[in-house]
C-alpha cells in the first residue's frame, strides 16, 4: 500500500524526520518496503506564463516562447505543439535540475538562444507523457516552485500490510498508528451525507469513547532506557438499535466492536557496548467483541519482541524478532465469527544508511 506523507498529515500533524517515521511504522508492525521522494531531483523549476509564441526562423517544428517567471522574463526554444500565449507552465531556467539528474544550461538551439526549457510531465518525472508541455492552473502565482504546486515535495511510503491488519489498510489507519506512537492528536472528519437521491445516507445511532493514557519513561543508567504506556478505553454504543429477526433490539451500553478496553506497551533499550544496542518489547491487549451484541469475542493476548543493532559509521544494522514466542492470537474478529490471526514469529533485518 502506498501512503503519501501529505495524506497522513491530513489526519495527524506528524513532523518527525522521515527516518524516524520509517522506524515508527516498522515498530508498530506496518513494514516499510520502500520510501519514494518523487520530486527529490526537481529543483529550481517555477511556474511561468507564456507571453508570446513566435515561429523559429530556422526550424519548422520549433517555436520561440517569451515567458514571465515572476521576477523576470526570458525566451526559450520549445518543440511542443500545445503551447500558446497566456498558458501557465513549468519553466526550468538555466541552473535548474531535472530527474536524471541533469542541470540545465543556457544554450543555442538551431541558432536561437534558449534560457532553459518548458517541461512536459515526463521531464518532471510524472510519467511517460512527453506529447506536450504540462499546463498548470492559470491562476497559479508566477514564480511558485512546482514542487509545491504538484506535490513533488511529498514522501511516499510503500507499506507491506499483512492480512491480519485490515485496520491499517487505509490512510486513516496508518495515521492512527503514527499518532499513537508520537502521541499526537488524530482528527478524522465526519463524512458529509448525501442529502437526496438514491444514494441517501443517514447516520443511525451514536457511540462514544472515553479513556485515559498513562505513559512513563525512565533512564536508571545512561545505557538503559525503559518506556511504556497503558491505555484504558471505554468505548460503547450510546444509542444504537438493530433489527434481529424483525425485532428492534437496543445495543446501548455494549462495547464497540474490535475495541480493546486495555492496551499496554513496554520498550526496553540497552546499549551494552559502544555502537551495540539490544531491545525488548512487550504488548498486551485485552479481549475484544466481534459483534454489537457482545456475544462473539476474541481473547486478549500478550506478545513479545527483541532486537539487536550495530552502528558502523553511518550505517546501522538491526535484526528483529517479532512475536518472539510464536503466539497464536486473533488480531481482529468479525461477527460471523471469523478470526484474523496476528503475524507469527517473524525475523527481519533492516539496514539504515545516512548520507
Amino acid at each position: 500500500m502506498r501512503a503519501p506523507l501529505s495524506w497522513i498529515r491530513d489526519f495527524t500533524p506528524v513532523d518527525a524526520p522521515v527516518d524516524e517515521i520509517v522506524g515508527a511504522l516498522n515498530q508498530v508492525g506496518l513494514e516499510v518496503d520502500a520510501v519514494e521522494a518523487p520530486g527529490a531531483e526537481v529543483l529550481g523549476v517555477r511556474a511561468a506564463k507564456i507571453l508570446e509564441v513566435l515561429p523559429h526562423p530556422d526550424a519548422d517544428r520549433l517555436q520561440l516562447a517569451d515567458v514571465d517567471f515572476g521576477d523576470g522574463q526570458t525566451r526559450v526554444v520549445c518543440g511542443a505543439p500545445n503551447i500558446y500565449a497566456g498558458m501557465v507552465a513549468p519553466f526550468a531556467p538555466a541552473g535548474a535540475t531535472l530527474p536524471g539528474p541533469f542541470v540545465l544550461e543556457r544554450r543555442k538551439i538551431r541558432g536561437q538562444v534558449s534560457d532553459g526549457m518548458l517541461c512536459s510531465p515526463k521531464e518532471l518525472g510524472l510519467g511517460d507523457d512527453h506529447s506536450g508541455i504540462l499546463e498548470l492552473d492559470p491562476t497559479t502565482a508566477l514564480g511558485t516552485d512546482v514542487r509545491e504546486i504538484l506535490g513533488l515535495d511529498d514522501v511516499i511510503f510503500e507499506l507491506a500490510i499483512t492480512p491480519n491488519r485490515p485496520d491499517a489498510m487505509c490512510i486513516v489507519g496508518v495515521a492512527r498508528e503514527l499518532a499513537a506512537h508520537f502521541r499526537l492528536p488524530l482528527t478524522v472528519p465526519d463524512p458529509a451525507p448525501v442529502r437526496e437521491g438514491p444514494n441517501l445516507t443517514v447516520p443511525v445511532g451514536q457511540q462514544s469513547s472515553r479513556g485515559i493514557e498513562l505513559a512513563f519513561g525512565v533512564r536508571p543508567v545512561k545505557s538503559l532506557r525503559i518506556q511504556g504506556n497503558l491505555s484504558l478505553v471505554r468505548a460503547q454504543y450510546d444509542n444504537f438499535t438493530e433489527s434481529v429477526g424483525g425485532v428492534a433490539v437496543s445495543r446501548a451500553g455494549n462495547r464497540s466492536t474490535n475495541t480493546p478496553g486495555r492496551v499496554a506497551n513496554l520498550w526496553v533499550d540497552y546499549a551494552f557496548l559502544p555502537d551495540w544496542n539490544a531491545g525488548f518489547d512487550a504488548r498486551a491487549v485485552s479481549s475484544v467483541y466481534g459483534n454489537t451484541a457482545n456475544t462473539v469475542s476474541a481473547p486478549g493476548y500478550t506478545i513479545f519482541g527483541a532486537s539487536l543493532s550495530r552502528k558502523l559509521n553511518k550505517v546501522t544494522i538491526t535484526a528483529r524478532v517479532k512475536n518472539l514466542t510464536d503466539k497464536v492470537y486473533a488480531d481482529n474478529i468479525t461477527s460471523t465469527p471469523m478470526f484474523y490471526l496476528g503475524a507469527p514469529r517473524t525475523f527481519e533485518v533492516a539496514v539504515l544508511a545516512n548520507f
